[in-house]
């Protein structure tokens, strides 16, 4: 709601950090830190408030700031006195809320606010702002659930390239202890990985026939340049990774893009594996790109450019 204060999160000037909790109307019941309340605020109907408090937390009743010189409260075009419950200017939309342009919500505070000090906001105005809060914050995390699940579905699946992702950015930290750590878990995980797709050959596809590359030539070809790339031991091995790779599901850092040609190139950001599909449903190529050998920056920037 425009001119509404709704805050998480508070930082003083002493660099503490609070966590304001409101009510129905937008005032600051409580500040938390940690967990932990540890002040708390209340008020009458028109805001008459006993508890000063030593944060300095300035964001009040109704979440308008408070002046503490004054005890008046800030409402954008005019301030308001909580002790005669009423606005110390005239309204400046005139007489849009009666006749009695110093009034404060119509002398209803449990019913109504006037976060701009222009309008009243009513009963139902409000309701339907807590239900929008409500449905925003279900959506939210809704929309993290979900995040999770497919993270935990994508470990599952790839435990090795996750136990290497995990390395690698343990490895930005920058002390030496946890280069080494990050090292050696990202280690752990190529090991995982390199052994899982020679521990667990899948069948692989027919030749000529759908996600499959079109001839054994080709595919002998393609074996011997690129086959240790990612760890298979034979060449039926590589032939079913890459049919995994170009025809299954867009895995966790999986881009994809589609040429005019309508051949469809697919790069993983995380395990660098790179493959072209025809149109048509047969393999073009599979491999990991060297930054070193095809002359673009890194191999983000090689995908970019098919």
């Amino acid at each position: 709601m425009a001119g509404s204060v709704e805050r998480l999160i508070y930082r003083a000037a002493d660099g503490q950090v609070w966590y304001p909790h409101t009510d129905r109307r937008g005032s600051t019941v409580a500040l938390s830190q940690a967990g932990q309340a540890v002040e708390t605020y209340a008020y009458d109907e028109f805001g008459r408030s006993g508890t000063t408090g030593t944060s300095g937390y300035p964001y009040r009743y109704t979440g308008q700031r408070l002046d503490p010189w004054t005890g008046t409260h800030h409402y954008k075009a005019r301030e308001y006195s909580p002790q005669l419950g009423r606005f110390l200017q005239p309204d400046p939309a005139r007489f849009v809320d009666g006749p009695n342009v110093y009034a404060y919500v119509g002398n209803s505070p449990w019913n109504a606010t006037d976060p701009t000090g222009r309008r009243t906001q009513d009963g139902v105005e409000m309701r339907d702002r807590i239900a929008r809060r409500q449905r925003r914050t279900e959506a939210e995390t809704q929309a993290a659930a979900d995040t999770a699940e497919q993270v935990g579905n994508y470990v599952r699946e790839h435990p090795g390239e996750s136990l290497e992702l995990t390395g690698q950015l343990i490895g930005l930290i920058p002390t030496p202890q946890t280069r080494v750590a990050g090292a050696g878990i990202s280690g752990i995980g190529r090991a995982y990985r390199d052994y899982n797709g020679t521990a667990v050959p899948t069948t692989p596809p027919t030749l000529g026939g759908p996600g499959a590359f079109r001839n054994q030539g080709l595919l002998e070809r393609h074996f011997v340049d690129h086959g240790q790339d990612f760890g298979p031991a034979t060449i039926s091995d590589y032939h079913a990774a890459a049919n995994r790779f170009l025809t299954g599901e867009r895995g966790l850092g999986t881009l994809e893009r589609t040429r005019s040609n309508q051949d469809v190139v697919r790069y993983n950001t995380i395990t660098e594996q790179f493959g072209v599909i025809s149109g048509s449903g047969t393999i073009r190529t599979y491999f990991r790109p060297d930054p070193r050998t095809h002359g673009y920056r890194d191999n983000l920037e090689y995908f970019n450019a098919q």
